[in-house]
């Protein structure tokens, strides 16, 4: 019998080293993880005869940790687009948009540091989620702020992707965050991390930075606010990109492609 173990996220060790690094940086609780969860985790891993990941940061984590590369597997998810992508995007205020939870994980504390460092008229940046508890004293000083919207959860994120101009995604350590499948799908471009796991190209669907990096999150915020032509060039190269390569029939084609060559290797 064939057995593979599907991970969400990077190795879990990884993920552990990364949170637990920040958390104490920014002096919260531990993450919600615990060294017993890890080590069970890791049998599980070496027990499997695959280890299936949606990214390439998944996958390069475990073959960073001795992995057999042809044991680990990536397998990068799908969305169903938008029939149309029927933008709002004329208006004079460039937004920055970001999704997700409101967490350390999500890179929260760095991309407003980053906000902080830059200073453009007629900007705004959208927070769109629930704040987690240890950054509800951080979030509470934006509160007042013009500049800052807090959303707070919304039901409807195509109505959000549709009214910004830039999808800011800034995270630590993921998978593969379906959030930034379906902001590219809208014709947003990102400003992202590598460790988001997101299946863009630096300079073509939007601006990769080093996570955990205030200040090149800054320049990469004032590079598409000062370029309104290139946030366009990078919107439709990411809505093509998610169109003809990952959908849910793509994802589909992808998990059954890989399946089927790991149960006919063994």
């Amino acid at each position: 019998m064939t057995t593979a173990v599907e991970r969400s996220s990077s190795h879990i060790r990884t993920q552990w080293e990364i949170l637990s690094r920040e958390y104490q940086r920014h002096n919260a609780v531990s993450p919600p993880l615990s060294e017993d969860a890890v080590a069970d985790e890791e049998q599980e891993y070496e027990a499997a005869d695959y280890i299936v990941t949606p990214s390439e940061f998944a996958y390069q984590s475990f073959l960073d940790r001795g992995f057999d590369e042809r044991s680990v597997k990536c397998i990068p998810f799908g969305v169903d687009p938008p029939p149309t992508t029927s933008c709002s995007r004329d208006s004079e205020t460039v937004r920055f948009l970001f999704a997700g939870n409101v967490s350390i994980r999500k890179g929260i504390p760095y991309l407003l540091e980053a906000w902080d460092k830059v200073d453009l008229p007629d900007a705004e940046l959208a927070i769109a989620s629930e704040v987690e508890k240890d950054l509800r004293p951080l979030i509470s000083d934006y509160e007042e702020r013009n500049d800052v919207r807090l959303l707070g959860w919304v039901d409807d994120l195509e109505d959000c992707f549709n009214r910004s101009s830039v999808f800011v995604f800034p995270s630590l350590e993921e998978g593969s965050a379906i959030v930034t499948y379906e902001a590219m799908a809208a014709g947003l471009p990102l400003i992202t991390t590598y460790n988001s796991g997101w299946v863009g190209e630096d300079g073509v669907h939007g601006i990769e930075v080093p996570a955990a990096d205030s200040g090149s999150l800054a320049n990469a915020l004032r590079k598409l606010y000062d370029d309104a032509s290139e946030r366009r060039r990078m919107g439709k190269e990411a809505e093509t990109l998610i169109r003809e390569n990952y959908t849910l029939d793509d994802y589909g084609e992808r998990v059954h492609q890989a399946y089927r060559s790991m149960i006919d290797s063994n």
